[in-house]
């Protein structure tokens, strides 16, 4: 068996509980929401209004947190119309630089 290629990652623990504060809307009427981000975790905003295709092309949408209890708050200015928009946050790891274990 070869293993000289082999990598070993550490992924951190993320919380146990993940809690999106309700939905508020802004003076113009750009709704927004609030969430705590946990270090070394990158978070997504996409939306759907049908729910057969999610987007992700919201400007400022990709959030990599990097200070522990980071408060994120998110509003979508391109949402103003009355109309149907449903929200979710995708959580991944961020990438850490890679260092050569000894």
């Amino acid at each position: 068996m070869l293993v000289a290629d082999c990598e070993v990652w550490a992924i951190p623990q993320a919380s146990d509980e993940f809690t999106i504060n309700p939905l508020t809307f802004s003076d113009t009427g750009a709704p927004g929401f609030k969430f705590e981000g946990n270090p070394s975790w990158t978070y997504k905003i996409e939306y759907t209004e049908s729910f057969a295709v999610w987007n992700d092309d919201l400007p400022d949408s990709t959030l990599i947190i990097t200070a522990p209890g980071t408060k994120v708050q998110f509003a979508d200015p391109g949402n103003c119309q009355p109309h149907n928009r449903f929200y979710r946050v995708l959580c991944t790891v961020t990438p850490q630089r890679r260092q050569p274990i000894s």
